[in-house]
């Protein structure tokens, strides 16, 4: 238990992000850290979005149900989606503690479902805001629009 004590948080990024990075040096700023951070929780997020319960043996439920079951019996498929990706975000990435998802439209693309997430995320103390694109092609892939760290 003492050695929890001594634990270097690195920028609070993930356990598998710390495991694959052995030796590399995270920034030393609290700029960097948030900045390192917030890169993070979104790639973790596009990793969970594109997960489907019953494909994580330790964690069944983890992910987004599928599309088709997700819109049975209902008429505004995209406010159901967006419940779905709200819920699948806060259960599943501990360091998000609000989220704000709007609906938007492309008509260059009307098959594809494009949504604007806002998060509110949590490192210690210190609560830092960030927002992208987050979109859903007829493959069903959701893709996170990681140009806006």
């Amino acid at each position: 238990m003492a050695a929890l004590f001594q634990w270097e948080r690195q920028g609070a990024v993930s356990l598998f992000e710390r495991i694959q990075s052995e030796g590399r040096r995270y920034s030393p700023t609290l700029q960097g850290q948030i900045r390192e951070v917030v890169e993070s929780v979104k790639t973790n997020l596009t990793n969970i979005l594109n997960s489907h319960p019953g494909a994580c043996q330790s964690a069944v439920e983890l992910g987004v149900v599928d599309f088709n079951d997700a819109v049975s019996g209902t008429f505004d498929i995209s406010e159901k989606i967006k419940e779905t990706i709200k819920d699948c975000i806060l259960r599943f990435e501990p360091r998000v503690s609000q989220v704000h998802i709007t609906a938007k439209s492309n008509e260059l693309e009307p098959l594809t479902l494009f949504f604007y997430v806002e998060l509110q995320i949590m490192l210690d103390d210190i609560v830092t805001l960030t927002a992208f694109n987050i979109h859903l092609d007829n493959d069903r892939h959701y893709y996170l629009d990681l140009s806006t760290l």
